[in-house]
């Protein structure tokens, strides 16, 4: 095979990588997908090529693995915008890892390390989409179930403290249930009587913050009923 057309097909190899992993992250909805990952693999692809053949001398000696490892740090920046805090926690790490990964297939292929470079692909198609089902289970090892329960006069715009508190938290509800007294057809009239029940989901230390959650509540004028259950009803 003719070399110009051999360096073409590891960039076509790198961007097709690239790109069925990026095709995963579109799927989930992440915000780097296909076309992310496809150019910066076909990119990582040609810096290392062009670090190895376009400065051709014949008095240097060339290092084509400066520009890799270059194209390792300039991934770091490219990942690092795909994280995001959010309600306490982080977001976009396996987004991240995937486009360090994705540069690294390109760095792969373009050294003509074909079969390499194909066999991560595969590992990593694998622990993106065979080890989520695990990855389920470990999110709820170490967890356990609170309710909390509310009673309080409507108008006084109350539900919105508790959906931040849980929020500043990091939790969200697994079962919210509303009932409202004295409802007429329009809606609930200002100081009806409206109970909460709520049921979350979460490690220690964030259900600990629950507890000034609670008392927080208890000392709002409307509310008569603010209690933290450490033990979910069946």
């Amino acid at each position: 095979m003719d070399s110009s057309v051999e360096l073409v097909v590891r960039m076509v190899c790198a961007t097709l990588a690239g790109a069925m992993l990026g095709f995963e992250r579109d799927v989930h909805s992440r915000p780097a997908g296909l076309r992310t990952h496809a150019l910066v693999s076909t990119g990582s692809a040609l810096f290392t090529l062009a670090g190895a053949y376009g400065f051709d001398r014949a008095d240097e000696v060339l290092d084509p693995t400066r520009i890799a490892a270059q194209v390792v740090s300039g991934l770091g920046f490219i990942g690092a915008g795909t994280i995001l805090h959010d309600r306490g926690g982080v977001r976009g790490l396996t987004t991240a890892a995937t486009i360090w990964t994705s540069g690294a297939m390109g760095v792969a292929y373009a050294a003509g390390a074909y079969v390499v470079a194909t066999a991560a692909l595969i590992l990593s198609l694998l622990v993106l989409l065979a080890l989520k089902p695990l990855r389920n289970l470990s999110s709820r090892i170490g967890r356990s179930y609170v309710s909390l329960n509310f009673e309080y006069e409507t108008g006084f715009g109350t539900m919105g403290p508790i959906l931040s508190g849980l929020g500043q938290a990091g939790l969200k509800p697994e079962v919210l249930l509303i009932e409202d007294d004295h409802a007429d057809h329009v809606g609930v009239s200002p100081g009806s009587l409206r109970r909460l029940h709520i049921e979350v989901l979460g490690r220690p230390l964030q259900l600990a913050s629950l507890d000034d959650l609670v008392a927080d509540l208890k000392e709002r004028p409307e509310v008569r009923v603010a209690a933290l259950d450490r033990e979910r009803p069946d």
